[in-house]
């Protein structure tokens, strides 16, 4: 049986108290140290073959002396608290575990030349293992004490900081929640400030140039009826070069004229009819000729109409301006209402998250607190 495979297969053996498992610790050490030196110091057959001569040097000095010196460090330590015995057992089971992971040839070449003593190291090596065995069964026991003490402080300390987890995801909910509602309620109030700005600015302007229309119409019905007059008035030419280009586009474009001059030109063309017609120099249906004169009694309209015009579209332009900043205005809150509503679908997965993880945080805590009253009770 190869001694690597035999050191492991040893029995526990039970002792009453920790000075008894000391004790047969420091023995088996003691003994398993003076039959590792046995092997170390033995004088080696010079006529061996020489191959094998230098295996079994190399084994012991890589092997058993390097167990030999590990061992001799191990301290069985004079306290016999819980620390101290863990901080031993874990050197030994070092040690026990270094020589199992050592190279198997190592152990068969000593075997062959050390058949005896190996034996009797194996079986030392055993009672040695047994020990550090006793040793880890009574460290169990001790934890299998201590366990519920421990987990009685563990939970203490762990509980606080579950209730402060709950404390904070509950602020933190509150926190959400009033910053969806402030959201909401700034959504409902820039929905409000839309109705407001959304005012009757395009009604006003389409009002204002339907007057302007129904005017500029009074002016062209005016002065398109007596056009037949203008032209024959146009064909006598006896006039001044700035009266004949008003002529012409009083002719062309009434209203444009009209609010060109204010209506100047017109009394003067039609003050220069009247005389031709009373005079009969100028050749027109008499229908024309109640129309001039009717023109006439109403000259003192056209630039009356001219400043409602002149009014309404000035009031017009300064509207659209009111228009243009409320369209930018409208723009903005828009944009701001689908920021807000963005915010609100951002708060409510965090809102979610949050009362998923209060939910867990409660579920755990509501756990740690019956087991520790539990284990009081």
């Amino acid at each position: 049986m190869n001694f690597f495979k035999k050191i492991f297969s040893s029995k526990k053996v039970s002792f009453n108290d920790i000075s008894q498992i000391k004790q047969n610790l420091s023995i088996h050490l003691i003994k398993l140290i003076e039959k590792l030196d046995e092997i170390n110091t033995a004088e080696l057959d010079k006529n061996m073959n020489k191959r094998l001569y230098s295996v079994v040097k190399e084994s012991r000095s890589k092997f058993t002396i390097k167990i030999q010196q590990n061992l001799e460090d191990i301290k069985i330590t004079d306290n016999d608290d819980y620390e101290s015995l863990k901080e031993m057992h874990s050197s030994l089971i070092f040690i026990v575990e270094s020589v199992g992971k050592g190279n198997p040839k190592y152990g068969y070449y000593l075997d062959f030349v050390f058949r005896n003593k190996m034996n009797l190291v194996e079986k030392q090596f055993q009672l040695f293992v047994s020990a550090v065995n006793e040793l880890e069964k009574y460290l169990k026991d001790i934890e299998e004490k201590r366990a519920p003490v421990e987990r009685e402080k563990f939970l203490e300390l762990e509980i606080p900081i579950f209730e402060e987890k709950k404390s904070s995801l509950e602020k933190k909910l509150s926190e959400l929640i009033n910053r969806k509602k402030f959201k909401q309620e700034k959504i409902v109030e820039l929905r409000e400030s839309m109705k407001i700005t959304e005012s009757d600015t395009l009604a006003k302007i389409s009002k204002l140039n339907k007057e302007k229309r129904e005017i500029s119409s009074k002016i062209f019905i005016l002065i398109d009826s007596i056009k037949r007059a203008l032209r024959k008035y146009e064909k006598q030419g006896v006039f001044e070069k700035s009266t004949a280009k008003m002529l012409e586009k009083y002719i062309d474009n009434p209203v444009k004229a009209a609010c060109l001059d204010n209506g100047a030109q017109l009394c003067i063309i039609t003050g220069d009819l009247m005389k031709l017609i009373e005079s009969n120099q100028l050749d027109l249906k008499e229908s024309v000729k109640i129309k001039v004169r009717e023109l006439s009694k109403h000259l003192n309209d056209i630039p009356l109409f001219v400043k409602k015009i002149n009014e309404a579209e000035k009031e017009i332009d300064s509207l659209k301006k009111v228009h243009r900043i409320e369209e930018n205005k409208l723009i903005h809150l828009k944009e701001d209402i689908k920021n807000s509503e963005t915010s609100i679908l951002v708060i409510d997965r965090e809102i979610k998250f949050t009362e998923k993880e209060m939910n867990e945080t409660n579920e755990k805590l509501g756990k740690l607190k019956k087991e520790l009253e539990n284990l009081i009770t």
